[in-house]
């Protein structure tokens, strides 16, 4: 059954409520009480969409916190890496070679060291054997 005029419908009920002889004093409280359990329910679902929204708000600050971190790691970077492994073996290899290099120079600086220090306390004689054979062993 379709309503053809809902607006003069609704009128005429607001018409027979307001005439007091035709509805009873109980239809009256019943009324009351339906309008009474209506905000109620309105005020139970208004808190309930408070906390909705205040989980949506927690949830977007949530969200805007964990890209301020993501852009602070550089974490898109390290994905770039790993997704190209050429670069990645260029990029170990490269400081394999330096480190192997930093590790020769030491080595050599802490070498020298230790002959200054051998060849100035030693006796001229023994610094004099020491040079002869450095000096064939590098000439061979």
């Amino acid at each position: 059954m379709m309503i053809e005029h809902p607006d003069a419908i609704r009128n005429a009920i607001e018409n027979l409520s307001k005439k007091r002889h035709v509805i009873s004093d109980e239809a009256l409280r019943a009324r009351e009480e339906q309008l009474v359990r209506q905000d109620q329910q309105q005020k139970e679902t208004d808190k309930k969409w408070d906390k909705k929204l205040t989980v949506i708000e927690e949830f977007t600050d949530s969200v805007h916190l964990l890209m301020a971190i993501f852009k602070q790691s550089a974490l898109q970077d390290i994905a770039m890496l790993t997704a190209n492994p050429t670069r990645i073996l260029l990029l170990s290899f490269s400081i394999g070679i330096f480190r192997g290099l930093g590790f020769a120079i030491g080595f050599l600086v802490i070498l020298f060291g230790i002959a200054v220090v051998f060849l100035h306390s030693a006796p001229q004689d023994l610094s004099a054997q020491v040079m002869l054979f450095v000096k064939s062993a590098l000439a061979r």
